[in-house]
């Protein structure tokens, strides 16, 4: 675990809890008491696969692969989705085949 990140409680639609390891983005906030919902996260990756979908078909590919990381952020008492890091790069591996 980084200088910069800390273990939060988050709470599942499960009704279970799980700690997951945040990145802060406001480094003022406190976020070692508090317990996040974990749906604002899975939302965001929702929106990310649903974006891609669309795109996919546009160019019709025979197979599409699509990996990435992300980290998890964590900003006005919610969990976030961080992408992309201080360089400006995104990590996606994107594979597509076109053909029989």
């Amino acid at each position: 675990m980084s200088a910069s990140s800390q273990l939060v409680p988050v709470s599942l639609t499960t009704a279970q809890n799980v700690y997951i390891e945040v990145t802060s983005t406001s480094p003022e906030e406190d976020v070692a008491f508090n317990l996040a919902p974990f749906e604002e996260f899975a939302s965001a990756l929702a929106g990310i696969a649903s974006s891609l979908v669309d795109s996919f078909q546009q160019v019709k590919p025979k197979k599409a692969v699509v990996e990435f990381g992300c980290e998890v952020g964590y900003e006005s008492g919610k969990l976030t989705a961080i992408l992309v890091k201080g360089a400006g790069k995104a990590n996606f591996k994107v594979s597509l085949e076109w053909g029989d």
